[in-house]
């Protein structure tokens, strides 16, 4: 009978092989987990912008005069520390028609709205709104 002869070296190189392919896993993985809480932070912000956006419409709803000025609304005092939200008149391209920007403003990034109401006998009806971010 003839000896085998040791395969050690093949495990070996195959182990020196694999160093360099689960540090490229790892560092995709931890790049791919680093992408996703920013994102995640993202998300929370801007929903936190969009609930801001629909407060201020229910104040604005809410409010039987005009606007003629900025109006600054009062936040909750843990959100106000972060947060502001002002509502203020925009030039209307009708006179039948008034123009309200909402500016909502949530740890350094912001989002308004523009708020169209049309002027009837009634008083002010909600025509349109226009977000932008």
């Amino acid at each position: 009978m003839k000896k085998r002869p040791s395969r050690r070296g093949f495990t070996t190189v195959g182990a020196i092989f694999m160093i360099p392919i689960i540090a490229l896993t790892i560092m995709a993985l931890s790049s791919f987990f680093i992408s996703e809480s920013r994102r995640s932070k993202q998300m929370v912000v801007d929903t936190q912008l969009r609930s801001m956006l629909a407060a201020g419409l229910a104040v604005v709803v809410n409010r039987k005069a005009d606007f003629d000025g900025p109006t600054e609304v009062a936040l909750p005092a843990g959100l106000a520390v972060e947060g502001q939200l002002r509502i203020r008149p925009v030039e209307a391209e009708t006179k039948n028609a008034l123009y309200l920007r909402i500016d909502a403003t949530y740890r350094s990034r912001s989002m308004h709205q523009i708020l169209i109401f049309s002027r009837t006998a009634d008083g002010l009806q909600l025509k349109e709104t226009r977000l932008n971010g």
